[in-house]
């Protein structure tokens, strides 16, 4: 596909971005799990098997298999959905974005390539990925703001960021119809909060400051004061208490997400 032929005025499936953690939790809680071995203890097994009609209970091949599976496999099965969900993104099945390291401080977002994953290194407390020979920080997971996923959810979805042409991924942004030079829009629900452009800036100065003890009013402060230091900033706009405070209280909750 080209870009002539991917026509973002019919395309009524536009995308945000979500968390690393709040990704993943949307992608699992609509998965039917009931009937995974993974999920299943033996007797469970055993119990569907002996009520099914033309039970063998003694000779059944698929008790015989899971008893060989769960002495082999010893495991959580947070580890396993994890596997299942960076599997996911190896085949397109669920995409993502991140900056590439090593990153300068005008870099953007850009979409990172499937072959990353297959083969991938994914810290999952830093949200930061590795693999074929590439490094992404702050990854996050593009989510349609029309999924099925979001419905009766308190998820929170942010604008798409202007993304950064990556051309290992360039045939993949494609495919999905992401423009390379994507402005954040605001429209009411799907805005997010706050001034999306300062946000990045608010999160580093937030990871930077975070266990210096400040009371939440300094903290705010010192968040303004970084980000304006950092990026010559000579008004607050877009960087008021309500705005830094919201951003930071989002910022809280992943890492609870993260911990549980």
């Amino acid at each position: 596909m080209t870009a002539e032929e991917c026509n973002l005025d019919n395309y009524d499936s536009r995308h945000g971005v979500m968390s690393l953690a709040d990704g993943f939790e949307a992608y699992e809680v609509n998965k039917d799990r009931s009937q995974d071995w993974h999920f299943l203890s033996f007797w469970d097994v055993a119990r569907q098997q002996f009520l099914s009609p033309g039970s063998r209970i003694m000779g059944d091949p698929t008790l015989f298999r899971l008893a060989r599976f769960r002495l082999r496999n010893r495991y959580d099965q947070m580890s396993w959905m994890r596997k299942q969900f960076i599997r996911e993104l190896s085949v397109g099945m669920i995409d993502a974005i991140g900056y590439s390291l090593p990153r300068c401080e005008r870099d953007k977002p850009v979409l990172i390539p499937r072959h990353v994953w297959e083969h991938a290194d994914l810290n999952w407390e830093r949200a930061e990925v590795s693999g074929a020979g590439l490094a992404f920080a702050y990854v996050r997971i593009l989510m349609p703001f029309s999924s099925g996923l979001l419905r009766d959810t308190d998820f929170i979805v942010w604008p798409l960021p202007e993304l950064g042409h990556f051309y290992p991924s360039e045939e993949q942004r494609l495919r999905i119809c992401i423009p390379d030079s994507q402005p954040a829009k605001l429209d009411g629900a799907q805005s997010g909060i706050g001034r999306p452009s300062h946000r990045d800036a608010i999160r580093q100065a937030y990871e930077a400051l975070k266990r210096n003890g400040f009371a939440n009013k300094q903290l705010y402060a010192a968040i303004r004061d970084s980000v304006k230091q950092a990026n010559n900033l000579n008004t607050d706009e877009g960087l008021g208490d309500s705005t830094i405070e919201k951003h930071v209280i989002e910022f809280r909750k992943e890492e609870r997400h993260r911990k549980n």
